[in-house]
């Protein structure tokens, strides 16, 4: 019964606001969770919905420690079911209407540096397997274009207009704009999409232009779970284990996709531990494991004999990277950079290419700007 109504609001979102299906999802989770917590205190009317009750299920979330942005998103989804309700006559008033949203406290986005950008774009040079050119191009269009990982999921071949120096992208709501498309980006993606892509799609007629090893289109999840292997454990350099190894274990199968092997080595190295696990891929490339965690990748051809180079963590010295590492990260590196140039860019250029429908929300890579901030006032003002 309290869920009557929700197929409709959904079908609003849709049709009139025309939100995407993620957003539309985002809705659905939220307000299904908000009704069940209604049913669990006796109620199964939308009429008995009052005040106290919406502030309960706010109680409940801050119980859970939910963080303000989560709280704040799920008052916006329930206001806006209350108003449709509302507006609709099948409710004749809204609980919601006096009561205010939770605050929010201002937060700055995370950026990278511009030689943060270049370590990781480098680095991925130098892994030696064919998806190292496909990750390049991910990576060099989110920071060269400004877009939104789900953006680059959805973008298209057709969308590629190479001729133009162009791409178009479908926004929130499936707003167009497009985006320039140059420089080594544009190599990026043009050496992917001769070289990579071919060898993926196979005979599957799929338009989307970037792919799993498996041939299917991209996933938000799976561009993140690929940043952060590529980023968290990327190469620093390569060094040399000074001896010889003394046994390598017989190799066992796992999951039917690698073969495991462990290399022992007679000298102690990396905190005294003496074990190196090395996985075998299809294609004859043996990947270093070090508690767990990839980090180096390379083929080799172990014997008793040698000595085993392997690589090294990136360290606390090496390039200095913020501890969460995400996808928008290279969005705000993006509007960030485009502030922070000799002669930066005009506010609502950068409003236009991140395709933000407000220019607030653009604004706040100002704040993040101190530098042309700083610049500004010495150069000006009299008393600095």
């Amino acid at each position: 019964m309290m869920e009557t109504h929700l197929h409709d609001y959904l079908t609003m979102l849709r049709v009139e606001r025309n939100l995407s299906p993620l957003s539309i999802e985002a809705y659905k989770h939220d307000i299904t969770d908000y009704l069940k917590y209604l049913e669990k205190k006796d109620l199964n009317y939308l009429h008995d919905i009052s005040q106290k009750h919406i502030r309960g299920y706010m109680r409940l979330l801050n119980n859970k420690n939910k963080s303000s942005a989560t709280i704040s998103r799920y008052f916006s989804a329930i206001r806006g079911y209350h108003l449709f309700l509302s507006m609709e006559g099948i409710l004749e008033e809204n609980p919601s209407l006096q009561l205010e949203s939770p605050r929010q406290p201002k937060k700055l986005p995370n950026v990278l540096s511009i030689d943060d950008i270049d370590a990781i774009i480098n680095h991925i040079d130098i892994w030696e397997d064919n998806l190292g050119k496909r990750d390049k191009a991910i990576i060099e269009i989110l920071y060269s274009c400004g877009l939104r990982v789900t953006e680059l999921c959805n973008l298209s071949l057709s969308d590629i207009l190479s001729d133009d120096d162009l791409i178009r992208v479908f926004g929130k709501g499936s707003k167009e704009r497009y985006v320039p498309l140059m420089g080594k980006a544009k190599k990026a993606i043009k050496d992917y999409l001769k070289k990579i892509r071919p060898d993926l799609v196979r005979k599957r007629k799929i338009s989307n232009v970037f792919l799993s090893r498996n041939g299917r289109p991209l996933t938000r999840i799976g561009i993140n779970k690929m940043i952060n292997s590529r980023i968290d454990w990327m190469i620093n350099k390569e060094s040399t284990v000074n001896g010889k190894v003394k046994k390598i274990e017989k190799p066992k199968r796992k999951n039917g996709r690698y073969t495991t092997v462990t290399i022992i080595i007679d000298n102690d190295f990396m905190k005294g531990r003496k074990e190196y696990s090395y996985k075998k891929m299809k294609d004859g490339i043996w990947i270093y494991y070090h508690e767990e965690k990839i980090f180096y990748k390379r083929k080799i051809n172990v014997k008793k004999t040698q000595q085993v180079k392997v690589g090294t963590v990136l360290s606390d010295d090496g390039v200095q990277l913020p501890k969460k590492i995400h996808p928008h990260i290279f969005r705000h590196s993006f509007a960030t950079h485009l502030l922070q140039a000799e002669e930066p860019a005009d506010l609502r250029f950068i409003q236009e290419m991140l395709g933000h429908s407000d220019i607030s929300s653009t604004q706040i890579y100002t704040h993040l700007d101190k530098r042309t901030l700083i610049k500004t006032y010495k150069k000006f003002h009299p008393r600095a």
